[in-house]
């Protein structure tokens, strides 16, 4: 599962980094826009705490 959330991550992150360069072309004023790049912001944040989270308890259990 670390594999899978770590691809996952970098993906997201990715398809965030390009968001952001074409920025420009994005219509600002349609929700679905920001709704779109938040969402994968949000996503990419739950990855990570579900990441920790994991750790932690991988930690624990040894």
């Amino acid at each position: 599962a670390q594999l899978i959330l770590q691809a996952q991550a970098l993906s997201i992150a990715l398809i965030l980094l390009a968001a952001w360069r074409a920025w420009g072309e994005f219509d600002a004023g349609n929700p679905a826009a920001l709704l779109f790049v938040g969402g994968l912001a949000g996503l990419l944040v739950g990855i990570f705490l579900f990441y920790v989270w994991m750790a932690a308890r991988r930690r624990a259990a040894t």
